[in-house]
């Protein structure tokens, strides 16, 4: 996608700057449109370079400063998410529901977000951000947390949990990147 928009636009992102936009996007075409376009605007490159030679995207000031920017219109998604699920449902024990969505922005590794993440690693996960949980409390929690996220019209939802499996995989990794580089803080 990079290399058609580049040629499209007479544009070379330097190597640097591609690797960090693959990167960000964790494998998110969507994100890596928004990231390379909102650099492009950064550049002041509306439409196609008619010089001869491909103009050159190589700040990282200027990337970094997307960043920000995405970040702060993830913000307000993501704090939203944990809020609601922090509260859960009526009459529930929410701390647990908010427990998972923190063990997952803070402790849980990439690659198990993405691959599936069993209730034994999320125990110890959130067992190492200090939060007190209990084989059966997480239990009942993951079994509901699909649930939860459909009541509360999290929309797409953030985190899934296979009931085949009853492995938490994340649906929106647009989540890699804010709790990446939007310093979130879960309280």
């Amino acid at each position: 996608m990079l290399k058609q928009g580049s040629n499209a636009l007479n544009i070379q992102f330097s190597a640097e700057i591609e690797d960090a936009l693959v990167s960000d996007a964790s494998r998110n075409v969507g994100l890596l449109q928004q990231l390379a376009e909102k650099l492009c605007f950064a550049e002041r490159i509306f439409e196609s370079a008619r010089s001869i030679g491909k103009r050159p995207i190589v700040s990282r000031q200027a990337l970094e400063d997307v960043r920000a920017r995405i970040c702060s219109d993830l913000t307000s998604r993501y704090r939203q998410f944990y809020e609601a699920m922090k509260k859960g449902f009526e009459g529930s024990q929410p701390n647990r529901f908010g427990d998972i969505v923190r063990a997952c922005a803070v402790t849980v590794a990439t690659e198990l977000l993405l691959d599936g993440v069993n209730k034994d690693q999320l125990l110890d996960a959130i067992k190492r951000n200090g939060d007190d949980v209990d084989k059966e409390s997480l239990q009942g929690a993951l079994e509901n947390l699909n649930r939860l996220q459909a009541e509360k019209q999290v929309h797409p939802m953030v985190l899934y949990v296979n009931p085949d499996t009853h492995e938490l995989k994340l649906a929106d990794k647009q989540f890699l990147f804010y709790r990446q580089h939007c310093q979130p803080h879960w309280d």
